[in-house]
């Protein structure tokens, strides 16, 4: 396998990496301007409530091709939800769809009962039913939300959630998200990859941002047979991994990609996320710097970068200085040479934004990895409680059984914990494609990554282990619930075995 950076620095002329960003919904195509030059202060008490349809929809990225997607009222991704930290978030999730359905609130520690994976933590909304999803928004950042059954992600049923600070410290003139997402026109009928039972593009050692030194394989070697998921998605024969037909970011591609506009001199957030099913992106803000404040919502020591790779369910939030005017592609690449690009506009600026091929040129130190990144606050080298070994593999023949420790959920052994305690987990890989690993309910302490002890832990909820890789992380079991699931965020993955739970004893 090619190392990660040597898969962007020689292959960015073909940039076969991938990337997400989104962009906040609204106006100008997709985005909206925030309205003040500093972001305000909301009140910390009181109920923000939202009402999700999820519903059948026709849905075109391009303006060409007509898609039978399936929607949070009626668009692809769904609406932006915003509350306060502090606040209760009630929305409530009447289910238009023929099959049952769920949501889950991606990356923030949620009370058990309201985490929306279907047969663990609440029984699936049936069709025409209503499920009313109501917590406290306790930690401030960039989530997101989408559903938890079966292959409905590929659908178009995922949105962005941002917990917002009473009082934003982080000084910026201009706010966008930005949700890209690997794409199927019609998911009931997908092409399977071509290059399925081989390796898609490379992902770097250190995951989620790109690789420290080596990577492993972007993709997977996918095969398997249909079947119907049960509720939780977990039981029967699998899908094969599909070729996608496009990219897309905010629910758009081509030249209905949406715009941003800045003023020269302003600094804009960009909120990032991979919503995609299988595809680890590779992003990058043609001819600016981006400075890396959160990863998965989470404060980091601010960092520079000029390209970032995010697994699947991975985010990024970074600021970038408008010092250069021009007509800019915001570009996310994937596998197969796919690629998408919203468009950084500055006031006053006309033309045709430049068709971002990749051939600018990138260093290996261009590249994010997490062992560049630190955390924010200080977190001494607790002495764990319990230890656990996972080992993730699977997929050499056929893609049809991904395991960890050599079994397939449900049947892989649960890890046992009591609440308060500390435990370690050291997670290989020993596949041949990477795995963005994903805890339901909890944060991860990232503490090395293969073997390189990160300067001060980072918290993440989703970290991407490459081919030969592996990390050390601890758990602390903070929020009590019968069992959390821990699973591999490529879709495909997932749903043909790798999973297990967490279990509170």
């Amino acid at each position: 396998m090619a190392s990660r950076r040597a898969f962007i620095a020689a292959g960015l002329a073909a940039l076969g990496g991938g990337s997400y960003w989104l962009i906040r919904t609204g106006s100008l195509g997709g985005l909206t301007r925030s309205a003040t030059r500093l972001p305000q202060p909301h009140p910390t008490d009181g109920i923000r409530e939202y009402v999700l349809e999820a519903k059948a929809a026709e849905w075109s990225p391009s303006g060409s091709v007509g898609a039978k997607a399936w929607t949070y009222n009626g668009t692809v991704p769904g609406p932006e939800i915003r509350v306060t930290e502090g606040q209760t978030l009630r929305v409530t999730l009447h289910n238009r769809l023929e099959e049952p359905t769920s949501i889950h609130w991606h990356g923030l520690p949620v009370p058990f009962a309201m985490d929306g994976v279907p047969d663990l933590t609440q029984p699936a909304v049936p069709p025409g039913g209503t499920f009313v999803y109501e917590f406290k928004a306790t930690r401030l950042g960039t989530y997101w939300y989408h559903t938890h059954f079966g292959y409905q992600l590929d659908r178009g049923l995922y949105g962005p959630l941002v917990v917002e600070p009473a009082r934003e410290e982080l000084r910026y003139d201009q706010e966008y998200t930005l949700v890209l997402d690997d794409w199927l026109n019609d998911p009931d009928h997908p092409r399977p990859d071509s290059l399925a039972g081989g390796m898609m593009m490379g992902m770097g050692k250190g995951g989620m941002m790109g690789g420290d030194t080596s990577v492993g394989g972007m993709g997977g070697m996918m095969g398997g047979m249909e079947r119907a998921p049960t509720h939780s998605g977990h039981a029967g024969a699998v899908r094969i991994q599909p070729l996608y037909d496009a990219i897309i970011v905010n629910g758009r591609a081509g030249n209905r990609s949406p715009e941003l506009r800045v003023r020269r001199g302003d600094r804009i957030r960009l909120r990032f996320v991979n919503a995609g099913s299988t595809m680890l992106l590779a992003v990058r803000v043609m001819g600016h710097d981006m400075r890396v404040t959160h990863a998965d919502g989470q404060p980091v020591v601010p960092v520079t970068t000029r390209v970032a790779i995010l697994g699947m369910g991975e985010r990024l939030d970074v600021l970038v200085d408008a010092n250069h005017p021009g007509v800019w592609p915001i570009t996310a690449f994937g596998e197969n040479g796919q690629r998408v690009s919203a468009v950084l506009r500055y006031d006053g600026v006309h033309g045709q934004v430049p068709d971002d091929t990749g051939n600018e040129e990138v260093r290996p130190g261009d590249v994010l990895a997490y062992s560049q990144l630190s955390g924010a606050l200080s977190d001494p080298d607790h002495k764990p409680d319990r230890k656990y070994e996972l080992e993730l593999s699977g997929g050499m023949m056929d893609g049809r059984h991904w395991t960890i420790n050599g079994r397939e959920y449900p049947d892989a052994a649960p890890m046992k914990v009591h609440q308060g305690e500390r435990i370690r987990l050291g997670v290989g890989n020993m596949s041949m494609v990477p795995h963005p690993v994903h805890l339901h309910g909890h944060f991860f302490q990232l503490r090395e990554m293969n073997g390189e002890r990160l300067r001060r832990p980072i918290l993440k909820d989703t970290i991407v282990v490459g081919h030969m890789e592996s990390f050390v992380a601890d758990v602390v079991a903070n929020n009590p619930g019968a069992r959390w699931l821990l699973h591999c965020h490529n879709l495909y993955h997932h749903l043909a075995g790798m999973a297990m739970e967490l279990r509170y004893i």
